[in-house]
């Protein structure tokens, strides 16, 4: 965590409106420079692996506007420099609780999904056994309404020459996984402060373009923060990663 105690120590009087100026210490000193660097790397190494394919596309997308930035001159027009500390807090924490967990972390054994009572199983088939009757002469109006609650399933009845079908709504499989948790937790704390850091999001398309894709990462249902079951398994993943055990440490 060295790199880190270098990155967050106070700069007094640097400005913060001039990339040039902002940098110049950095670039003079020879161990900040190599915090910034290694620092750089580790975040774009770990956000890549933590989550996964699904969301690659916008990962690398932000890294390289914000990779455009640095190089032109101009990072200082799309971001907030002095909120980047707290961005920096809400990092260290992230990596401090996948450093301390990953080691000890066991593969998640997955639940299977929880299946209907056997109660709705059995008016299920009741149901069903009416439908199919039905289906040669006209849909009967008599199943009851006791019967229909007791399921939860949602009824196609489309295709009337062809018969009737019922689906069933699809259970979540739902895992306990204390790690996903906090990690979810630490990564929104995250992002939450790397939105405040973008500037003139309401005129400037670069960095709504980036703000756009932060906030779509987020509420993907098949991404990390939503989709228990890749959250977890992304964990597992890293847990048997030598090379991101050593990159952590």
């Amino acid at each position: 965590m060295t790199k880190f105690l270098a990155i967050e120590r106070p700069q007094e009087d640097v400005p913060l409106d001039s990339d040039a100026e902002l940098f110049r210490p950095i670039i003079e000193h020879t161990t900040m420079r190599t915090a910034v660097s290694e620092v750089w790397e580790l975040g774009s190494f770990v956000l890549v692996q933590l989550m996964g394919h699904v969301h690659n596309t916008d990962i690398a997308s932000i890294m390289n506007l914000v990779l455009r930035w640095s190089e032109s001159g101009s990072l200082c027009d799309h971001v907030k420099m002095a909120n980047m500390r707290k961005a920096m807090v809400q990092f260290k924490g992230l990596i401090s609780v996948l450093e301390k967990s990953l080691k000890r972390r066991k593969p998640i054994t997955k639940a299977k999904p929880a299946g209907v009572p056997q109660k709705n199983n059995r008016a299920s088939v009741a149901v069903s056994q009416s439908l199919t009757k039905a289906a040669g002469g006209g849909i009967r109006r008599a199943i009851s309404a006791s019967s229909l609650s007791a399921l939860e399933v949602t009824s196609d009845f489309s295709a009337p020459e062809q018969g009737y079908t019922i689906q069933r709504q699809v259970h979540k499989t739902v895992i306990v996984d204390a790690l996903r948790d906090q990690v979810r937790e630490k990564f929104r704390n995250m992002i939450s402060c790397l939105k405040g850091l973008l500037k003139n999001t309401n005129e400037d398309l670069e960095s709504r373009d980036v703000l756009d894709r932060i906030t779509f990462m987020l509420s993907m249902e098949n991404g990390f923060m939503w989709d228990d079951a890749y959250a977890s398994e992304q964990l597992d993943k890293l847990s048997k990663d030598v090379l991101v055990t050593k990159v952590l440490t």
